[in-house]
C-alpha cells in the first residue's frame, strides 16, 4: 500500500474500487499483491503505476503491519511515495485482464485526513484499516516534520 503525495499540489492520490469483503466501493490508498518472488517495494511501485499511472520520485518504507494476526495471515508493507503531476506517465485505472475498475482521485491532504476521522454523527468516509493507519502516519509524523 502507498500513501502518494503530489508535492506540487499538496494532494494525495486515492483510489475508489469495489471491495468484495466489504461488499461496497471504498476509497483507499493504492495497494496490491506481490507477484511470485517480487519484493514489497517492487510490488508497490508496479501497483501504483497500474492503479494510478504515476511514477515515484522517491519512496520510503514507513511501516509493516499485520491486520488481524489472530485470524488472518495477511501482512502489509506501507510506503510513502512522493511524486508530482508531471510524473503521470501511465493510464492508471487498474488492469482490464484482472477486471479492475479503479477510479483515481486527487484530494487535498487535509481533506483526506478529515476523511479518516468520524464526523459528528460518527460516520467516516474512509474505513479501510490500512488506509487509516497510513493516513494517521501522514498526519502524525510526516506533516510535523515539514512544519
Amino acid at each position: 500500500m502507498a500513501v502518494i503525495l503530489l508535492e506540487d499540489t499538496q494532494e494525495l492520490i486515492m483510489v475508489r474500487q469495489y471491495r468484495a469483503g466489504a461488499d461496497m466501493y471504498l476509497l483507499d490508498c493504492p495497494a496490491g499483491m506481490r507477484e511470485g518472488n517480487e519484493d514489497p517495494q517492487g510490488a508497490v511501485i508496479r501497483e501504483v503505476m497500474e492503479e494510478t499511472g504515476y511514477e515515484a520520485k522517491s519512496i520510503q518504507h514507513i511501516f509493516h503491519t499485520a491486520l488481524s494476526p489472530g485470524a488472518y495471515t495477511e501482512v502489509s508493507d506501507i510506503y510513502f511515495i512522493r511524486t508530482d503531476s508531471k510524473m503521470k506517465t501511465g493510464k492508471g485505472g487498474g488492469l482490464t485482464v484482472e477486471s479492475e475498475e479503479i477510479e483515481v482521485f486527487k484530494i487535498p491532504v487535509n481533506e483526506v485526513i478529515q476523511m479518516i476521522h468520524p464526523d459528528y454523527l460518527g460516520h467516516q468516509k474512509i474505513i479501510d484499516a490500512k488506509t487509516i493507519s497510513a493516513i494517521q502516519w501522514l498526519e502524525n509524523d510526516y506533516l510535523k516534520m515539514i512544519e
